[in-house]
């Protein structure tokens, strides 16, 4: 017809690519012949496989034949004299350290179709040490054209088959190999046609021998990878087996099962095929290709951007854990379930893709997604399992990923850009740049385009020292002299920084001082952190704060978390009001944004007038406790402090104040006052359980007796 259509796949059997396919007419019909390629396992992505299939066009079925022992992709194969040959191709499969092979593998594999066995070939030349070429049978010769070595090759090689004609006795004749089959007859070796019906002996014909048994194929053991199957489907798609469905045995197909009924040869007849495992949601290691997989549903955890592909029955569970954690938050603020609200449309949102790779154009964009990585050479993004399948033949000369270096200095590490490169040694990474000293002493300099003999302008020696295949001494990055020590046993002198000026720090003044950030580099300048008084450090090179009070977020801590109440841009923290007569508990985590947090501010506003108030603190690593009181019953909103500097630890501690005080610090609504509590001098992971209370104490003795009545 003409046009393309997409078969329905089959879950028994994995796409790939870089493998090498043949067309086969035969008796039955089309049969194509698929052999090695790279594909998803359960160990590993784009694993190297020797996997051998067999698609009948007719009748629509895969069978899985023999495997050849010797992985490989991007070979070439061709259909000969009964015979799949398989020449090269890219045998190196970084996963697997046991059966590493070499990039470009110079193996021939003979696959006999008759016999269904494989034959492997010793090769000495390297005429086959290619892969991404191209091989075509002719007049009993094979050609090999072009491929891919490490470089483009343009050479063409023949490869001729042995010769039947030289044979003259029947043992030698028979045991001819290498990509040819002969067969002895009338008194000459003649190169075996599978298709051609050839002249028995006499002695042939007596014993009621088939025609058959002259290709001498010898007998298959398919007994043992026939009782190794334990199911229907795999048991039919492998090769002269069959399934007995009353005795649950996979047998060789011209066995008989053991009830008399017919032995099944196809999957399609399988019982329960409704229950056959699909394919599992692991092997999409993306959203938009774990999309593809009806079963299966893209899931991404709260509070990351790492994704998985799991199944529907797995999404249910994570759900509903996700549930739990969100009722044991509620319970931890001690809000009353009865005005709380849980958003079960956002727990069960259908997760939207976020773009894929190839649709970002600009580096930062690229390495700004944990998948995706970026080719500076050719300037496109792709998906970092993709990259084989990509730049098969080394077309992406070098690439950068948010996994490369560490910072925000990932897209200027471009290679070919040398006016980026700001430090001899990173200048040195490049293969066209050097390092152009200004002769200062103080590792100033300049990173341009050059060879070993010096830079491309030549009126730039001029004005320094010339550096294609090593560094200066001493590189200060122009925030130190260099200054020379003894540093061996020999008594010979190394050149060091001296004392980093300019508020930068390290070895080579690499880095700004703790308080400042910027890029001191060759010359750079630090600035001092912006955190309107609400850090102490920030990062060095972006300049992001580490608020040290939970609650103060933004890059310069310049404003309050959800929660919480305050202007920390004014320079006051930020508060958490705790609502009388509740337990509240504050989990401080190392690894998320409370790493940094070392104080916690918190307000209580008692509303009872006339019931004392009790406050109540424990910690589970020691912490330091401050307590002050403010009322605007009094004149002028007094504060007056209750505790300062009290050490709090997992055992806590309990104060009780009074609302009868006679000073005029009383309680209620009216009179504003105040409880506000700073806990401080400690670092994560904390727990913090406190509450304010004026709930009167349980009456334990008229408890039991209504309890009792």
């Amino acid at each position: 017809s003409g046009k393309w259509r997409l078969e329905q796949a089959n879950d028994n059997v994995f796409g790939r690519f870089g493998h090498v396919s043949v067309h086969e007419l035969t008796e039955q019909g089309d049969v194509v012949l698929i052999h090695g390629g790279s594909m998803w396992s359960s160990v590993q992505n784009n694993n190297l496989t020797d996997s051998l299939l067999q698609y009948h066009v007719q009748q629509k079925k895969w069978t899985i034949l023999p495997s050849s022992g010797v992985k490989a992709f991007l070979h070439s194969a061709v259909l000969t004299n009964g015979f799949l040959i398989t020449i090269g191709g890219n045998g190196y499969n970084i996963g697997v350290l046991k059966t590493r092979q070499e990039c470009f593998t110079n193996t021939i594999q003979i696959y006999d179709i008759a016999c269904k066995v494989w034959l492997n070939v010793s090769v000495n030349s390297d005429v086959s040490r290619r892969y991404g070429h191209s091989s075509v049978a002719f007049n009993n010769a094979i050609y090999v054209l072009y491929g891919f070595n490490g470089q483009m090759l343009k050479d063409v090689w023949k490869m001729i088959t042995p010769d039947c004609s030289a044979a003259s006795r029947p043992e030698t004749c028979n045991s001819i190999r290498g990509g040819t089959k002969c067969i002895f007859t009338e008194r000459s070796c003649l190169r075996l046609d599978p298709h051609v019906s050839y002249k028995q002996p006499f002695l042939s014909l007596l014993k009621d021998e088939k025609t058959r048994s002259m290709l001498a194929c010898g007998l298959l053991s398919v007994r043992q990878s026939c009782e190794e199957q334990s199911d229907c489907v795999s048991c039919v798609l492998q090769l002269a087996c069959g399934w007995c469905a009353s005795g649950h045995q996979c047998l060789p197909a011209d066995s008989e099962c053991l009830d008399g009924q017919a032995i099944l040869k196809s999957w399609e007849k399988c019982p329960n095929l409704k229950n056959v495992e699909p394919r599992p949601c692991s092997m999409a290691n993306d959203c938009h290709s774990c999309q593809v997989l009806s079963h299966c549903r893209w899931f991404l955890p709260e509070g990351t951007n790492k994704g998985s592909c799991i199944s529907k029955e797995e999404e249910v569970l994570l759900l509903a854990e996700r549930q739990n954690k969100e009722l044991e938050r509620i319970n931890a603020e001690n809000l009353p379930l009865n005005h709380v609200h849980i958003n079960h449309e956002k727990l069960n949102e259908v997760f939207e893709c976020p773009r894929a790779c190839s649709n970002f154009t600009n580096c930062s964009h690229c390495v700004s997604s944990s998948k995706c990585m970026w080719c500076p050479n050719l300037e496109i993004c792709v998906h970092m399992e993709a990259y084989t399948l990509t730049f098969p033949y080394g077309q992406c000369f070098s690439w950068l990923s948010g996994n490369t270096i560490r910072g925000a200095r990932i897209c200027s590490q471009d290679v070919y850009n040398c006016t980026l490169h700001k430090t001899c040694a990173e200048c040195q990474m490049a293969p066209d740049c050097g390092w152009l000293d200004n002769g200062s002493g103080t590792g100033l300099g300049s990173c341009v385009s050059g060879n070993a003999r010096g830079p491309r302008e030549d009126s730039l020696i001029k004005n320094g020292k010339w550096h294609f295949i090593d560094c200066p001494s001493c590189q200060c990055n122009g925030h130190a002299n260099c200054e020379s020590t003894v540093t061996t046993l020999l008594g010979g002198t190394q050149e060091i920084c001296g004392i980093c000026a300019n508020n930068t720090q390290g070895k080579h003044c690499e880095v700004c001082a703790h308080g400042f950030f910027g890029d001191p580099r060759n010359g750079g300048s630090c600035q001092p952190c912006q955190c309107n008084g609400q850090a102490d450090d920030c990062d060095q090179r972006s300049g992001l704060c580490y608020c040290r009070t939970k609650g103060v977020v933004g890059k310069h801590c310049e404003k309050c978390d959800a929660k919480y109440y305050g202007q920390p841009a004014n320079g006051t923290p930020c508060y958490y009001e705790l609502a009388v007569d509740f337990i509240f508990t504050f989990k401080l985590k190392k690894e998320d944004k409370d790493q940094h947090a070392t104080e916690l501010f918190l307000f209580s506003i008692p509303y009872k007038r006339d019931t004392d108030v009790t406050f109540q603190i424990s910690c589970d690593q020691h912490a330091l406790v401050a307590l002050n009181e403010t009322s605007s019953y009094l004149a002028g909103s007094k504060t007056r402090r209750l505790m300062t500097n009290t050490l709090c630890d997992h055992r806590g501690f309990r104060r009780i104040y009074s609302a009868s005080d006679s000073d005029g610090w009383i309680f209620g609504t009216d009179s504003n006052t105040t409880f506000f509590v700073k806990v401080y001098n400690f670092t994560t992971p904390i727990i913090v359980q406190v509450s304010f209370a004026q709930s009167p104490p349980i009456n334990w003795v008229l408890f039991f007796v209504i309890f009792a009545a």
